[in-house]
């Protein structure tokens, strides 16, 4: 990996795109929550899947181990994150936590070459996300009989 491809350009670009994408959808949902209230937004989405795209392209130069650490710094700020939040507002839900890791294994998948299936992975992503309301209320209509 001595040059910059088109190709690479085109992985860091789909996984900045999709953190930008889901980072929309968690920020839409959680609009009317002040800033410093939320574990992560529209910015902090961008920069995770820009991380996992960058983390995806110097672990074909270095090796798994970079892509190991660098989630493992991933995972610990987003868990010290959501359990500042679960604190101050007394809330448990783990939804935006495994968003973020998504989103930052979305980026690795872009810069393996992946674009496809890291581009269907985002969009499938944000309509979990967007469907939470119906899925909820289908699950409240079950019963045994169905």
């Amino acid at each position: 990996m001595s040059g910059v491809s088109l190709s690479d350009l085109m992985g860091v670009g789909i996984a900045l795109a999709a953190g930008l994408l889901i980072g929309l959808e968690r920020g839409w949902h959680q609009r009317d929550i002040p800033d410093g209230h939320r574990v992560a937004g529209l910015r902090t989405f961008a920069l995770i899947g820009l991380l996992g795209g960058l983390s995806g392209l110097l672990a074909q130069r270095w090796g798994a181990i970079v892509l190991v650490a660098v989630l493992a710094v991933v995972a610990l700020l987003i868990l010290a994150g959501y359990i500042v939040t679960a604190r101050m507002h007394s809330v448990m839900g783990l939804t935006t936590a495994m968003a973020a890791i998504t989103t930052f294994l979305v980026g690795v998948l872009a810069a393996g070459g992946s674009t496809l299936l890291a581009s269907a992975v985002a969009v499938v992503t944000v309509a979990l996300l967007q469907l939470k309301r119906p899925m909820h209320s289908g699950i409240g209509k079950l019963t045994e009989a169905s």
